[in-house]
């Protein structure tokens, strides 16, 4: 079989245009609090090496501080797991969701953070700088509330945009709410996806 020289040119940018929308702008590693195998969080390096090192500074600081909380309201020591998912990894931003189960012994409690970041500067994205309002979410999770027969809290009041927020590897927006928060408490978390309803 012969080979042109215009086919290996055509392969490769193929080849390039598929790694390019597939790729991950920073490379991930795993780290884990003082040595402690369940208690995992993301080391980034690659894309924008300043903005990577903001980024890392951050994030390697939202498990203990987390542990900490957490144990200051339960004026006890409490078991605590984190792990989390990169569901966003681009050069315009870089998306994390933790996850932490925590408590005593036999009475689990779960939570989700979600965290983006601009790529390019390594600034945390916060409620303010999202182009979405507190009604336009609450029509939302109406939607969703029928769609996925949820029964919401009837007194439910989102006044504010809420800072627990990622995006989804198609750059769809999520906002995220504690167990008990906006339902009963046997639904769970509940990820509500702005561009699914």
């Amino acid at each position: 079989m012969k080979i042109t020289a215009y086919s290996l040119v055509a392969l490769l940018f193929l080849t390039l245009v598929a790694d390019a929308k597939t790729g991950s702008f920073y490379a991930v590693t795993d780290a884990v609090y003082k040595g402690n195998g369940s208690q995992k969080y993301p080391v980034f390096s690659g894309g924008n090496a300043a903005a990577a090192k903001e980024i890392n500074s951050v994030v390697e600081k939202i498990v203990p501080a987390f542990m900490q909380r957490e144990r200051d309201s339960y004026k006890e020591d409490i078991y605590v797991k984190s792990d989390y998912q990169v569901t966003y990894n681009y050069e315009d931003y870089l998306s994390i969701v933790f996850s932490f189960e925590y408590g005593l012994e036999g009475w689990p409690q779960n939570l989700e953070r979600g965290y983006v970041f601009d790529s390019k500067t390594g600034r945390v994205l916060h409620a303010k700088d999202l182009h979405v309002t507190a009604s336009a979410i609450k029509n939302k999770l109406h939607i969703m509330s029928n769609v996925k027969d949820i029964p919401l809290d009837a007194n439910l009041k989102l006044n504010a945009v809420p800072n627990n927020f990622y995006y989804d590897n198609g750059f769809n927006l999520h906002f995220i709410f504690d167990k008990g928060s906006i339902a009963p408490e046997a639904y769970g978390i509940i990820d509500l996806n702005m561009d699914a309803y």
